[in-house]
């Protein structure tokens, strides 16, 4: 259980660096914006799992 709740924590700071992180590129704004979908997902799971 303690793992998966450090696997958590890791995957809300690796989204907000995605969402609040310093974007350099055109190409990095690209592939932010599509892997923001995949974490909007997974975001969504997570609340289901843990509400």
């Amino acid at each position: 259980m303690a793992s998966s709740q450090v696997n958590v924590k890791r995957l809300f700071s690796t989204m907000k660096f995605l969402l609040y992180g310093q974007r350099a590129s055109m190409k990095e704004d690209l592939l932010m914006q599509s892997s923001f979908q995949e974490y909007t997902e997974i975001y969504k799971r997570l609340l289901l799992i843990f509400s």
